[in-house]
Protein backbone atom coordinates (compact mmCIF):
# COMPACT_ATOMS: atom_id res chain seq x y z
CA UNK A 1 0.00 0.00 0.00
CA UNK A 2 1.39 3.51 -0.82
CA UNK A 3 2.13 5.79 1.99
CA UNK A 4 -0.72 8.10 1.46
CA UNK A 5 -2.83 5.73 0.27
CA UNK A 6 -6.53 5.67 1.92
CA UNK A 7 -8.96 2.23 2.27
CA UNK A 8 -12.71 2.14 1.60
CA UNK A 9 -13.34 -0.22 4.30
CA UNK A 10 -17.05 -1.80 3.94
CA UNK A 11 -17.49 -1.36 7.77
CA UNK A 12 -17.78 1.34 9.95
CA UNK A 13 -15.70 0.39 12.99
CA UNK A 14 -17.02 2.70 16.26
CA UNK A 15 -13.94 1.52 18.67
CA UNK A 16 -16.06 1.17 21.81
CA UNK A 17 -14.03 1.61 24.64
CA UNK A 18 -11.31 3.41 23.16
CA UNK A 19 -11.36 6.36 25.27
CA UNK A 20 -11.20 4.69 28.29
CA UNK A 21 -7.63 2.85 27.34
CA UNK A 22 -4.48 3.07 29.81
CA UNK A 23 -1.90 5.33 27.66
CA UNK A 24 0.58 2.37 28.51
CA UNK A 25 -1.49 0.47 26.50
CA UNK A 26 -2.23 3.42 24.12
CA UNK A 27 1.85 3.81 23.80
CA UNK A 28 2.37 0.25 23.11
CA UNK A 29 -0.53 0.25 20.02
CA UNK A 30 1.07 3.59 18.64
CA UNK A 31 4.72 1.42 18.29
CA UNK A 32 3.08 -1.42 17.17
CA UNK A 33 1.28 1.07 14.39
CA UNK A 34 4.92 3.14 13.55
CA UNK A 35 7.04 -0.56 12.98
CA UNK A 36 4.30 -1.56 10.23
CA UNK A 37 3.42 -4.74 12.30
CA UNK A 38 -0.25 -4.42 11.90
CA UNK A 39 -2.94 -4.16 9.07
CA UNK A 40 -6.62 -4.61 9.13
CA UNK A 41 -8.68 -6.61 6.15
CA UNK A 42 -10.87 -3.80 4.15
CA UNK A 43 -13.62 -6.42 4.46
CA UNK A 44 -15.24 -8.17 7.75
CA UNK A 45 -14.85 -12.02 7.41
CA UNK A 46 -17.91 -14.54 6.64
CA UNK A 47 -18.61 -14.26 10.50
CA UNK A 48 -18.84 -10.54 10.55
CA UNK A 49 -15.55 -10.15 12.75
CA UNK A 50 -12.68 -7.56 12.24
CA UNK A 51 -9.57 -8.97 10.73
CA UNK A 52 -6.47 -7.68 12.37
CA UNK A 53 -3.03 -9.51 10.56
CA UNK A 54 -0.19 -8.90 12.76
CA UNK A 55 3.69 -10.37 12.59
CA UNK A 56 3.38 -12.85 15.89
CA UNK A 57 2.92 -9.71 18.10
CA UNK A 58 1.21 -11.08 20.91
CA UNK A 59 3.13 -13.54 24.01
CA UNK A 60 1.38 -16.81 22.55
CA UNK A 61 3.98 -15.74 19.83
CA UNK A 62 6.82 -14.66 21.97
CA UNK A 63 6.96 -11.23 20.53
CA UNK A 64 5.35 -8.75 22.59
CA UNK A 65 8.79 -8.91 25.21
CA UNK A 66 11.06 -8.14 22.80
CA UNK A 67 8.88 -5.39 20.94
CA UNK A 68 8.89 -3.68 24.55
CA UNK A 69 12.19 -3.12 24.63
CA UNK A 70 12.43 -1.94 21.00
CA UNK A 71 13.75 -5.14 19.08
CA UNK A 72 10.95 -6.35 17.43
CA UNK A 73 12.17 -5.73 13.36
CA UNK A 74 9.94 -8.13 11.31
CA UNK A 75 7.56 -6.95 8.84
CA UNK A 76 4.85 -10.04 8.39
CA UNK A 77 1.69 -10.42 9.06
CA UNK A 78 1.15 -14.33 9.49
CA UNK A 79 -1.25 -14.04 12.52
CA UNK A 80 -5.01 -13.42 12.51
CA UNK A 81 -6.51 -11.40 15.56
CA UNK A 82 -10.21 -11.84 15.04
CA UNK A 83 -12.18 -9.12 16.86
CA UNK A 84 -16.11 -8.93 17.04
CA UNK A 85 -17.91 -5.47 15.30
CA UNK A 86 -18.86 -3.99 18.51
CA UNK A 87 -16.25 -5.45 20.86
CA UNK A 88 -15.07 -3.30 23.53
CA UNK A 89 -11.43 -2.41 23.12
CA UNK A 90 -10.80 -2.03 26.74
CA UNK A 91 -10.75 -5.84 26.97
CA UNK A 92 -7.99 -8.13 29.09
CA UNK A 93 -6.01 -10.96 27.06
CA UNK A 94 -8.20 -13.56 26.24
CA UNK A 95 -5.20 -15.85 26.91
CA UNK A 96 -6.12 -15.22 30.46
CA UNK A 97 -8.59 -18.04 29.83
CA UNK A 98 -6.44 -20.46 28.45
CA UNK A 99 -3.21 -19.91 30.86
CA UNK A 100 -2.21 -19.33 33.82
CA UNK A 101 1.58 -18.39 32.29
CA UNK A 102 1.38 -17.72 28.85
CA UNK A 103 -0.70 -14.40 28.50
CA UNK A 104 -0.14 -10.52 28.54
CA UNK A 105 -0.77 -8.81 31.78
CA UNK A 106 -1.92 -5.58 30.21
CA UNK A 107 -4.93 -3.94 30.88
CA UNK A 108 -6.12 -3.67 27.55
CA UNK A 109 -4.82 -5.90 24.39
CA UNK A 110 -2.79 -3.76 22.59
CA UNK A 111 -3.28 -5.64 19.20
CA UNK A 112 -6.87 -4.16 19.32
CA UNK A 113 -6.14 -0.81 20.22
CA UNK A 114 -3.71 -0.82 17.49
CA UNK A 115 -5.57 -1.98 14.73
CA UNK A 116 -8.49 0.61 15.62
CA UNK A 117 -5.58 3.25 15.29
CA UNK A 118 -4.24 1.88 12.53
CA UNK A 119 -7.77 1.96 10.83
CA UNK A 120 -8.59 5.72 11.90
CA UNK A 121 -5.00 6.23 9.89
CA UNK A 122 -5.84 4.47 6.86
CA UNK A 123 -9.46 4.65 6.39
CA UNK A 124 -10.66 6.84 3.68
CA UNK A 125 -13.25 8.95 4.23
CA UNK A 126 -17.11 8.17 3.11
CA UNK A 127 -20.29 9.62 3.47
CA UNK A 128 -21.09 7.30 6.34
CA UNK A 129 -18.28 7.94 8.07
CA UNK A 130 -19.24 11.48 7.67
CA UNK A 131 -22.64 11.00 8.72
CA UNK A 132 -21.45 9.05 12.13
CA UNK A 133 -18.75 11.91 12.84
CA UNK A 134 -21.30 14.56 13.06
CA UNK A 135 -23.94 12.76 15.17
CA UNK A 136 -22.46 13.43 19.18
CA UNK A 137 -24.60 16.92 18.93
CA UNK A 138 -27.19 16.95 17.19
CA UNK A 139 -31.30 15.95 17.77
CA UNK A 140 -32.86 12.85 16.95
CA UNK A 141 -35.08 15.32 14.10
CA UNK A 142 -31.82 16.16 12.71
CA UNK A 143 -30.93 13.02 12.15
CA UNK A 144 -33.80 11.98 10.51
CA UNK A 145 -33.59 14.76 8.25
CA UNK A 146 -30.46 14.02 6.65
CA UNK A 147 -31.48 9.99 6.65
CA UNK A 148 -34.07 11.12 5.13
CA UNK A 149 -32.08 13.44 2.13
CA UNK A 150 -30.03 10.27 2.41
CA UNK A 151 -32.72 8.27 0.80
CA UNK A 152 -34.11 10.85 -1.62
CA UNK A 153 -30.02 10.30 -3.41
CA UNK A 154 -30.66 6.70 -3.72
CA UNK A 155 -33.43 7.18 -6.06
CA UNK A 156 -35.71 4.56 -5.22
CA UNK A 157 -38.51 3.55 -6.85
CA UNK A 158 -41.66 4.57 -4.85
CA UNK A 159 -42.89 1.81 -2.93
CA UNK A 160 -38.92 0.81 -1.95
CA UNK A 161 -38.76 3.87 -0.31
CA UNK A 162 -41.68 4.20 1.33
CA UNK A 163 -40.57 1.11 2.81
CA UNK A 164 -37.91 2.14 4.11
CA UNK A 165 -38.76 5.73 5.25
CA UNK A 166 -39.52 4.60 8.89
CA UNK A 167 -35.95 3.44 8.90
CA UNK A 168 -34.82 6.91 8.73
CA UNK A 169 -36.00 7.91 12.49
CA UNK A 170 -33.12 6.83 14.91
CA UNK A 171 -34.77 4.44 16.91
CA UNK A 172 -36.15 2.16 14.33
CA UNK A 173 -34.02 -0.93 14.00
CA UNK A 174 -35.02 -4.00 11.72
CA UNK A 175 -36.47 -4.83 8.19
CA UNK A 176 -38.64 -7.43 6.99
CA UNK A 177 -39.89 -7.81 3.94
CA UNK A 178 -40.24 -9.80 0.49
CA UNK A 179 -38.96 -8.68 -3.05
CA UNK A 180 -41.50 -10.71 -5.36
CA UNK A 181 -40.62 -10.59 -9.14
CA UNK A 182 -39.47 -12.87 -12.00
CA UNK A 183 -35.29 -13.55 -13.01
CA UNK A 184 -33.92 -10.64 -14.30
CA UNK A 185 -36.31 -7.91 -12.33
CA UNK A 186 -33.86 -6.13 -10.80
CA UNK A 187 -34.29 -7.12 -7.48
CA UNK A 188 -30.89 -8.12 -6.71
CA UNK A 189 -29.32 -4.65 -7.56
CA UNK A 190 -32.35 -3.02 -5.56
CA UNK A 191 -31.27 -5.05 -2.73
CA UNK A 192 -27.67 -4.27 -3.22
CA UNK A 193 -28.75 -0.16 -2.86
CA UNK A 194 -31.05 -0.85 0.36
CA UNK A 195 -27.95 -2.39 2.16
CA UNK A 196 -25.86 0.71 0.66
CA UNK A 197 -28.63 3.40 1.85
CA UNK A 198 -28.18 0.92 5.62
CA UNK A 199 -25.12 1.44 5.64
CA UNK A 200 -24.74 5.00 4.97
CA UNK A 201 -27.17 6.12 7.76
CA UNK A 202 -25.23 3.59 10.21
CA UNK A 203 -27.77 0.97 10.75
CA UNK A 204 -25.89 -1.93 9.70
CA UNK A 205 -22.00 -2.18 9.96
CA UNK A 206 -21.09 -3.45 6.01
CA UNK A 207 -22.72 -2.56 3.02
CA UNK A 208 -22.46 -6.16 1.71
CA UNK A 209 -25.40 -8.36 1.37
CA UNK A 210 -25.16 -11.83 3.28
CA UNK A 211 -27.18 -14.79 0.69
CA UNK A 212 -28.55 -17.19 2.86
CA UNK A 213 -29.92 -20.16 1.82
CA UNK A 214 -32.63 -21.85 4.16
CA UNK A 215 -31.36 -25.50 3.44
CA UNK A 216 -27.98 -24.18 5.17
CA UNK A 217 -27.11 -23.41 8.56
CA UNK A 218 -26.94 -19.52 9.41
CA UNK A 219 -26.77 -17.10 12.41
CA UNK A 220 -28.49 -13.84 12.35
CA UNK A 221 -26.89 -10.66 13.47
CA UNK A 222 -28.39 -7.42 14.02
CA UNK A 223 -25.44 -5.13 12.12
CA UNK A 224 -26.24 -6.81 8.63
CA UNK A 225 -28.55 -7.46 5.23
CA UNK A 226 -29.72 -10.98 4.92
CA UNK A 227 -31.39 -11.99 1.34
CA UNK A 228 -33.26 -15.10 1.81
CA UNK A 229 -32.69 -16.55 -1.79
CA UNK A 230 -32.95 -20.41 -4.08
CA UNK A 231 -36.72 -20.77 -2.01
CA UNK A 232 -37.56 -23.12 -4.73
CA UNK A 233 -34.86 -25.55 -3.61
CA UNK A 234 -36.34 -24.96 0.26
CA UNK A 235 -39.89 -26.11 -0.85
CA UNK A 236 -38.96 -29.00 -2.64
CA UNK A 237 -36.70 -30.23 0.15
CA UNK A 238 -40.21 -29.76 2.49
CA UNK A 239 -41.79 -31.00 -0.04
CA UNK A 240 -40.06 -34.23 -0.32
CA UNK A 241 -42.13 -36.38 2.55
CA UNK A 242 -41.80 -39.55 1.04
CA UNK A 243 -37.76 -40.00 1.00
CA UNK A 244 -36.48 -41.46 4.55
CA UNK A 245 -33.22 -41.28 4.00
CA UNK A 246 -30.45 -40.10 6.44
CA UNK A 247 -29.86 -37.02 4.32
CA UNK A 248 -33.11 -35.89 4.08
CA UNK A 249 -33.86 -36.27 7.05
CA UNK A 250 -31.31 -34.49 8.40
CA UNK A 251 -31.84 -31.79 5.37
CA UNK A 252 -35.36 -31.60 7.18
CA UNK A 253 -34.11 -30.50 10.70
CA UNK A 254 -31.67 -27.88 9.08
CA UNK A 255 -35.08 -26.60 7.53
CA UNK A 256 -36.78 -26.76 10.34
CA UNK A 257 -34.32 -24.73 12.83
CA UNK A 258 -33.73 -22.04 10.44
CA UNK A 259 -37.61 -21.38 9.73
CA UNK A 260 -37.49 -21.26 13.68
CA UNK A 261 -34.76 -18.44 13.49
CA UNK A 262 -36.02 -16.61 11.00
CA UNK A 263 -39.62 -16.70 13.27
CA UNK A 264 -38.10 -16.10 16.58
CA UNK A 265 -35.12 -14.24 16.44
CA UNK A 266 -35.99 -11.27 14.02
CA UNK A 267 -36.46 -8.68 16.00
CA UNK A 268 -33.98 -5.84 14.86
CA UNK A 269 -32.71 -7.94 11.95
CA UNK A 270 -32.69 -6.77 8.67
CA UNK A 271 -33.64 -9.56 6.21
CA UNK A 272 -35.31 -9.49 2.52
CA UNK A 273 -36.67 -12.36 0.87
CA UNK A 274 -36.04 -12.74 -2.80
CA UNK A 275 -38.27 -14.66 -4.37
CA UNK A 276 -40.94 -15.23 -7.31
CA UNK A 277 -44.68 -14.77 -6.33
CA UNK A 278 -45.48 -18.56 -6.37
CA UNK A 279 -42.22 -18.91 -4.31
CA UNK A 280 -43.15 -16.39 -1.63
CA UNK A 281 -46.73 -17.91 -1.47
CA UNK A 282 -45.80 -21.13 -0.88
CA UNK A 283 -42.95 -20.28 1.81
CA UNK A 284 -46.30 -18.01 3.73
CA UNK A 285 -48.13 -21.45 4.08
CA UNK A 286 -44.95 -23.50 5.53
CA UNK A 287 -45.31 -21.73 8.69
CA UNK A 288 -48.17 -20.19 10.15
CA UNK A 289 -45.86 -17.21 11.52
CA UNK A 290 -44.05 -16.41 8.41
CA UNK A 291 -47.51 -13.72 7.13
CA UNK A 292 -47.36 -12.06 10.33
CA UNK A 293 -43.09 -11.86 10.14
CA UNK A 294 -42.71 -10.98 6.29
CA UNK A 295 -45.92 -8.82 5.69
CA UNK A 296 -44.59 -6.06 3.40
CA UNK A 297 -44.05 -7.35 -0.13
CA UNK A 298 -42.72 -5.23 -3.17
CA UNK A 299 -43.67 -6.29 -6.32
CA UNK A 300 -41.44 -6.10 -9.43
CA UNK A 301 -43.33 -6.02 -12.37
CA UNK A 302 -41.99 -7.99 -15.78
CA UNK A 303 -39.69 -4.87 -18.25
CA UNK A 304 -42.16 -3.90 -21.09
CA UNK A 305 -40.90 -4.39 -24.18
CA UNK A 306 -39.36 -1.08 -25.25
CA UNK A 307 -37.50 -1.41 -21.87
CA UNK A 308 -35.63 -4.86 -23.06
CA UNK A 309 -35.13 -2.93 -26.30
CA UNK A 310 -33.03 0.06 -24.50
CA UNK A 311 -31.28 -2.38 -22.56
CA UNK A 312 -30.43 -5.01 -25.79
CA UNK A 313 -29.06 -1.86 -27.50
CA UNK A 314 -26.86 -0.90 -24.25
CA UNK A 315 -25.31 -4.55 -24.46
CA UNK A 316 -24.72 -4.45 -28.12
CA UNK A 317 -21.53 -3.96 -29.08
CA UNK A 318 -19.93 -0.77 -30.96
CA UNK A 319 -20.04 -1.93 -34.55
CA UNK A 320 -24.15 -3.39 -33.81
CA UNK A 321 -25.38 0.01 -32.33
CA UNK A 322 -24.18 1.64 -35.45
CA UNK A 323 -26.51 -0.19 -37.76
CA UNK A 324 -29.58 0.03 -35.23
CA UNK A 325 -32.22 1.90 -36.74
CA UNK A 326 -36.15 2.35 -36.62
CA UNK A 327 -36.52 -0.49 -38.85
CA UNK A 328 -34.03 -2.67 -36.86
CA UNK A 329 -35.81 -1.61 -33.51
CA UNK A 330 -39.19 -2.24 -35.00
CA UNK A 331 -38.35 -6.33 -35.99
CA UNK A 332 -36.74 -6.76 -33.03
CA UNK A 333 -40.17 -5.24 -30.54
CA UNK A 334 -42.39 -7.12 -33.04
CA UNK A 335 -39.78 -10.55 -32.58
CA UNK A 336 -40.33 -9.75 -28.55
CA UNK A 337 -44.03 -10.02 -28.74
CA UNK A 338 -44.05 -13.25 -30.60
CA UNK A 339 -41.28 -15.31 -28.98
CA UNK A 340 -41.02 -13.23 -25.31
CA UNK A 341 -43.07 -15.95 -23.35
CA UNK A 342 -41.11 -18.91 -25.11
CA UNK A 343 -37.67 -18.36 -24.20
CA UNK A 344 -36.60 -19.70 -20.96
CA UNK A 345 -34.53 -15.84 -20.21
CA UNK A 346 -36.80 -13.41 -18.62
CA UNK A 347 -36.51 -9.54 -18.77
CA UNK A 348 -32.74 -8.19 -17.82
CA UNK A 349 -31.60 -11.76 -18.29
CA UNK A 350 -33.71 -11.76 -21.93
CA UNK A 351 -32.04 -8.32 -23.07
CA UNK A 352 -28.32 -9.72 -22.11
CA UNK A 353 -28.96 -13.45 -23.89
CA UNK A 354 -30.42 -11.24 -27.09
CA UNK A 355 -27.89 -8.95 -27.23
CA UNK A 356 -24.75 -11.54 -26.66
CA UNK A 357 -26.75 -13.96 -29.70
CA UNK A 358 -26.40 -10.74 -32.05
CA UNK A 359 -22.82 -10.06 -30.57
CA UNK A 360 -21.78 -13.09 -32.51
CA UNK A 361 -23.53 -12.60 -36.12
CA UNK A 362 -22.10 -10.16 -38.44
CA UNK A 363 -25.72 -8.57 -38.57
CA UNK A 364 -28.30 -8.11 -36.56
CA UNK A 365 -29.83 -11.66 -36.59
CA UNK A 366 -32.17 -12.78 -34.17
CA UNK A 367 -32.65 -16.24 -32.77
CA UNK A 368 -34.72 -18.54 -34.78
CA UNK A 369 -38.83 -18.12 -34.52
CA UNK A 370 -40.11 -20.04 -31.44
CA UNK A 371 -43.68 -18.82 -31.54
CA UNK A 372 -46.29 -21.28 -33.18
CA UNK A 373 -48.71 -19.12 -34.81
CA UNK A 374 -52.29 -21.78 -34.00
CA UNK A 375 -55.51 -20.48 -33.73
CA UNK A 376 -58.36 -22.65 -31.53
CA UNK A 377 -59.46 -22.89 -35.20
CA UNK A 378 -56.48 -24.50 -36.82
CA UNK A 379 -56.48 -26.80 -33.74
CA UNK A 380 -59.60 -28.15 -34.71
CA UNK A 381 -58.80 -29.13 -38.57
CA UNK A 382 -57.51 -32.58 -37.12
CA UNK A 383 -60.21 -32.75 -34.82
CA UNK A 384 -63.18 -34.99 -36.30
CA UNK A 385 -66.82 -34.71 -34.63
CA UNK A 386 -66.64 -33.52 -31.81
CA UNK A 387 -69.18 -30.93 -32.39
CA UNK A 388 -69.75 -30.01 -28.45
CA UNK A 389 -66.58 -30.44 -27.45
CA UNK A 390 -65.58 -27.78 -29.72
CA UNK A 391 -68.08 -25.39 -28.73
CA UNK A 392 -66.99 -25.37 -25.36
CA UNK A 393 -63.35 -24.91 -26.13
CA UNK A 394 -64.66 -21.71 -28.11
CA UNK A 395 -66.62 -20.13 -25.38
CA UNK A 396 -63.62 -21.04 -22.91
CA UNK A 397 -61.47 -19.76 -25.14
CA UNK A 398 -63.66 -16.68 -25.52
CA UNK A 399 -64.07 -16.20 -21.42
CA UNK A 400 -60.26 -16.37 -20.92
CA UNK A 401 -59.79 -13.54 -23.26
CA UNK A 402 -62.28 -11.51 -21.72
CA UNK A 403 -60.91 -11.75 -18.49
CA UNK A 404 -57.12 -10.81 -19.55
CA UNK A 405 -58.88 -7.77 -21.26
CA UNK A 406 -60.59 -6.84 -17.74
CA UNK A 407 -57.26 -7.51 -16.14
CA UNK A 408 -55.39 -5.15 -18.44
CA UNK A 409 -58.30 -2.32 -17.67
CA UNK A 410 -57.25 -2.38 -14.35
CA UNK A 411 -60.49 -4.21 -13.27
CA UNK A 412 -61.27 -6.54 -10.74
CA UNK A 413 -62.14 -10.14 -11.67
CA UNK A 414 -64.01 -12.43 -10.04
CA UNK A 415 -61.93 -15.30 -8.76
CA UNK A 416 -62.47 -18.80 -10.66
CA UNK A 417 -60.60 -22.15 -11.04
CA UNK A 418 -60.27 -23.90 -14.27
CA UNK A 419 -60.56 -27.73 -13.00
CA UNK A 420 -62.03 -29.80 -15.27
CA UNK A 421 -63.25 -33.67 -16.47
CA UNK A 422 -62.96 -35.48 -19.32
CA UNK A 423 -64.88 -38.30 -19.20
CA UNK A 424 -65.00 -41.13 -22.52
CA UNK A 425 -63.71 -44.39 -23.34
CA UNK A 426 -59.80 -44.89 -25.16
CA UNK A 427 -59.18 -43.12 -27.99
CA UNK A 428 -61.89 -40.92 -27.96
CA UNK A 429 -59.66 -37.68 -27.69
CA UNK A 430 -59.14 -36.71 -24.10
CA UNK A 431 -55.27 -36.34 -24.51
CA UNK A 432 -56.07 -34.04 -27.83
CA UNK A 433 -58.36 -31.54 -26.14
CA UNK A 434 -55.99 -31.70 -22.92
CA UNK A 435 -53.22 -30.26 -25.19
CA UNK A 436 -54.82 -27.92 -27.37
CA UNK A 437 -56.10 -26.58 -23.53
CA UNK A 438 -53.01 -26.51 -22.50
CA UNK A 439 -51.87 -24.49 -25.25
CA UNK A 440 -54.78 -22.05 -25.09
CA UNK A 441 -53.98 -21.40 -21.54
CA UNK A 442 -50.52 -20.79 -22.51
CA UNK A 443 -50.89 -18.44 -25.14
CA UNK A 444 -53.02 -16.61 -22.73
CA UNK A 445 -50.53 -15.94 -20.12
CA UNK A 446 -52.28 -18.56 -17.21
CA UNK A 447 -49.53 -20.78 -17.26
CA UNK A 448 -45.94 -20.03 -17.87
CA UNK A 449 -45.09 -23.51 -20.05
CA UNK A 450 -47.06 -25.08 -23.17
CA UNK A 451 -47.15 -28.35 -21.70
CA UNK A 452 -49.47 -30.96 -20.48
CA UNK A 453 -48.12 -33.15 -17.52
CA UNK A 454 -49.83 -36.20 -18.76
CA UNK A 455 -49.92 -38.89 -15.61
CA UNK A 456 -51.12 -42.36 -14.80
CA UNK A 457 -52.00 -43.98 -11.62
CA UNK A 458 -48.63 -45.07 -10.89
CA UNK A 459 -47.67 -41.77 -10.92
CA UNK A 460 -49.96 -40.76 -7.79
CA UNK A 461 -50.57 -44.35 -5.59
CA UNK A 462 -47.76 -45.26 -3.54
CA UNK A 463 -47.03 -48.74 -2.73
CA UNK A 464 -47.27 -47.89 1.04
CA UNK A 465 -50.47 -46.78 3.28
CA UNK A 466 -50.38 -42.73 3.83
CA UNK A 467 -47.75 -42.31 1.13
CA UNK A 468 -50.40 -41.35 -1.70
CA UNK A 469 -51.32 -37.81 -0.84
CA UNK A 470 -47.19 -37.26 -0.23
CA UNK A 471 -46.63 -38.50 -3.64
CA UNK A 472 -50.06 -36.79 -5.50
CA UNK A 473 -49.23 -33.60 -3.84
CA UNK A 474 -45.64 -33.21 -5.33
CA UNK A 475 -47.07 -33.78 -8.74
CA UNK A 476 -49.14 -31.05 -8.19
CA UNK A 477 -47.14 -28.83 -6.78
CA UNK A 478 -44.38 -29.38 -9.45
CA UNK A 479 -47.17 -28.44 -11.68
CA UNK A 480 -48.86 -25.32 -10.43
CA UNK A 481 -49.15 -21.87 -12.61
CA UNK A 482 -46.42 -23.73 -15.37
CA UNK A 483 -48.50 -26.16 -17.06
CA UNK A 484 -51.55 -28.33 -16.35
CA UNK A 485 -51.97 -32.13 -15.17
CA UNK A 486 -53.85 -34.30 -17.16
Amino acid sequence: MEENEKIEFSFEWTGNGFNEIAPNVKDMANKLVELNMIRVDKDLDENGNIVVLHAGVCKRQGLVESLARGMANENIYNYKFIIRLHESLNTICRGRAESKFNYCEMPSCPIMVAGYIWYLKNRKETENQEVQEIGTNVTDNDIYNRNYDELKKMQFDTEVEKMLMPLATPSIKGLRCAFVGDEGTNKENTIEKVADYLYRIGKISSNKVLNINLGANFELQNDRLYSIIELDNYLEAIANNDDFSNSAEAGRKINKGNIKKIVSQTKGKYIIVNCTSLEFKRFLETNSKLPYVFDNEIHFNDFKNEEILKMFEQNLPEYHKNIMDYDKRKEFLEYLERNRKHIPFKNGDLSSFLAGYVSRKDELELPKERYEVTTIEDMFENLIGMNNVKKQLKELNEFLKLQKRLEKLGKTVPSFNLHMMFLGNAGTGKTTVARMIAKTLFDLGYTKENKCVEVAAKDLIAAFTGQTPLKTGRVINSAIRRSIIY
